[in-house]
């Protein structure tokens, strides 16, 4: 089951040292634009989500449906190691537009809510017009 799951999600990873080196790498880093990473690189920058994400040691922090490149959203799993920073990407992307499906549509509705009403309350008021009206009509 789990390994079903890991091979539908898209698995890779890369370890960084303290000094943000890349130490081990793998899996399917291309589907993240990742595939050009090399061991030994710098990738301070290539982790966006590692800014203001503080790791202590031996802390697991996840990062759910984070946009890792156009298009492609990744759960991401950052364990911290003595070797280093391991960070785990797993595809998000179907869950995320699924999420923003959701989203829309209970947007849709609640516009469409709110669009009730206004007519309900333009309808009351033309209602009390003609009622209004009525009552001039018979008291001439």
């Amino acid at each position: 089951m789990f390994t079903w799951n890991v091979e539908r999600r898209e698995l890779a990873f890369c370890l960084i040292d303290k000094n943000h080196r890349l130490i081990d790498l793998g899996g399917s880093l291309g589907t993240y634009g990742l595939g050009d990473l090399r061991e030994g690189q710098d990738v301070e920058n290539r982790f966006s989500f590692l800014e203001g994400n503080q790791v202590g040691d031996k802390d697991t922090v996840i990062l759910p449906r984070v946009i890792v490149t156009s298009g492609v959203y990744a759960d991401v799993h950052i364990i911290s190691e003595e070797a280093g920073l391991w960070i785990v990407l797993l595809d998000a992307t179907a869950d995320a537009e699924q999420l923003q499906l959701m989203q829309q549509r209970g947007n849709e509705t609640n516009l469409l809510r709110e669009r009730i009403v206004q007519l309900n309350a333009q309808l009351e008021a033309a209602q009390r017009n003609i009622a209004q009206l009525r009552d001039e009509l018979n008291t001439r």
